[in-house]
């Protein structure tokens, strides 16, 4: 594995140290596939990105990501700091340059609005849903209480 930390990353926020790994054997046959891993006070995760030259073609496979919103601090969520978390899964996402999305098979959950309303009205907002192809776009509905 190969690493490099990354200090001034999105407006200055200090991403972490990121490990990566490039196989040279699949780049013979056009592929460009790399394992990567995240570990910071910003982000956290894993996961697989192969790019095939000659279809143009993305595969991510086995992802598994946090961010934590606090450390954004130049941008605001109605006129609050960001706070929370959003994290990703995702089992598959295959994209294709001349189709768009052929496959999308993750998740996306949220606590970047319970702060807020947690100080209006003392309850939660997480939100979660699917990451999945809508027509040719990635796509993602987020739902909760």
């Amino acid at each position: 594995m190969k690493s490099a930390t990354f200090y001034q990353v999105l407006d200055g926020m200090q991403l972490g140290t990121l490990e990566f790994q490039l196989s040279p054997r699949r780049a013979f046959f056009g592929q460009l596939h790399l394992t990567l891993g995240v570990n910071g006070p910003t982000a956290n995760g894993a996961g697989n990105i192969t790019y095939n030259l000659l279809s143009q073609s993305a595969l991510i496979q086995n992802l598994d990501g946090v961010f934590e919103l606090s450390n954004i601090s130049r941008y605001q969520l109605m006129g609050m700091p960001f706070e929370g978390t959003i994290r990703v899964t995702a089992k598959e996402i295959r994209w294709r340059q001349d189709k768009g999305c052929l496959v999308a098979d993750g998740l996306v959950t949220t606590d970047a609005l319970s702060a807020g309303i947690r100080r209006m009205t003392g309850e939660n907002a997480a939100l979660a849903g699917p990451i999945f192809c809508d027509k040719e776009k990635l796509a993602l509905t987020l739902s909760g209480r």
